[in-house]
């Protein structure tokens, strides 16, 4: 054990010598270039750069600065619609909500659920025409009846 301590001081003494005998000095330059002019290219250069990481990242954001600005406005010719989830079941009088089996029967023939989008100021014939494109079925049965659940887990 003695052996191993006197291996161990004699290895950090000679350590210790060579880092006081070392003469070499290691200086670290450091520059500093000064501001250059802001120029809109040169900004966005810069910030590319920068920010090269996020480029990647978000592969769509060249997409996106082709479009034009952030700031522009949906176009108004677009028309608002609401959009209503729908269950359209086949048996009128039915009382008990369909079971898994029934609803995969129900969308293989048209009906079951499905999301509608309706002009916000739709008509109730314009109502009538976007179930009938929805729900095909509908428009050789005779009628529908729409009903309104309202669901709250406060109960």
């Amino acid at each position: 054990m003695s052996n191993s301590s006197s291996n161990v001081a004699e290895l950090l003494r000679r350590a210790a010598e060579m880092i006081s005998n070392s003469t070499s000095t290691t200086t670290t330059t450091v520059t500093h270039s000064p501001p250059r002019a802001a120029s809109g290219s040169s900004v966005v250069e810069e910030h590319r750069s920068l920010f090269r990481r996020q480029m990647r990242v978000q592969p769509y954001a060249s997409r996106r600065q082709n479009r034009g600005s952030g700031n522009q406005r949906a176009p108004e010719n677009k028309e608002k619609t609401i959009t209503r989830t729908f269950f359209c079941l086949a048996e009128r009088e039915q009382l008990t909500v369909p079971t898994s089996r029934d609803k995969l029967v129900l969308r293989e023939n048209g009906l079951g659920e499905k999301k509608v989008q309706i002009p916000a100021n739709a008509s109730k014939e314009t109502v009538k025409d976007v179930l009938y494109k929805t729900f095909q079925p509908l428009k050789s049965c005779g009628g529908f009846e729409l009903l309104l659940l309202i669901f709250s887990w406060e109960m």
